[in-house]
This record gives structure tokens, C-alpha cells and sequence, in this order.
């Protein structure tokens, strides 16, 4: 989410998995079906010395927030994950 900050991105990725989560699927032989979704949330910083550590952080919150299921986990600022 360019040009947004770690609050602002950690509002779409609440918002995205509460949609998520109250959203109901009708499956084609009328089964229904709900999931959830987990969110890593981390913001590049002046430091990092490639747009790979970027995508590290925010893998290492994404399996972060998948191990507690159904949450969005943001990185402090200016701390390590």
C-alpha cells in the first residue's frame, strides 16, 4: 500500500479479514463455507538494504499472526520482528 502508514495499512488489513471472516460461501451442492484470513503488516525502512528485507518482515509477521489464526500482526516501529 504505497504512500500509507503502518496504522493505515493495519486499518485495510483489519478491515480485509473481518470481511473475511463474516463472509459465507455457498458451495455448488449447497454446503456452506466460512474462513479466515491472517495478516503481516511492515513498512520499509531507510535502513534496509533491499526491498527483500521488506518482504522478510513481513513474511516473519505473516507466519507471526498465522500461528495465533485470524489476526493482523504490525510491525513495531523501529524494532525488530
Amino acid at each position: 500500500l504505497p504512500e500509507t502508514t503502518l496504522e493505515g495499512a493495519q486499518i485495510v488489513g483489519e478491515k480485509i479479514r473481518q470481511a473475511i471472516a463474516q463472509a459465507t460461501f455457498t458451495l455448488h451442492d449447497g454446503r456452506t463455507l466460512s474462513c479466515t484470513v491472517s495478516v503481516g503488516v511492515a513498512s520499509k525502512r531507510n535502513t534496509d538494504p533491499s526491498f527483500e528485507f521488506l518482504l522478510q518482515r513481513a513474511d516473519q509477521l505473516l507466519y507471526r499472526a498465522k500461528s495465533k489464526r485470524n489476526c493482523v500482526e504490525v510491525q513495531k516501529k523501529d524494532r525488530p520482528v
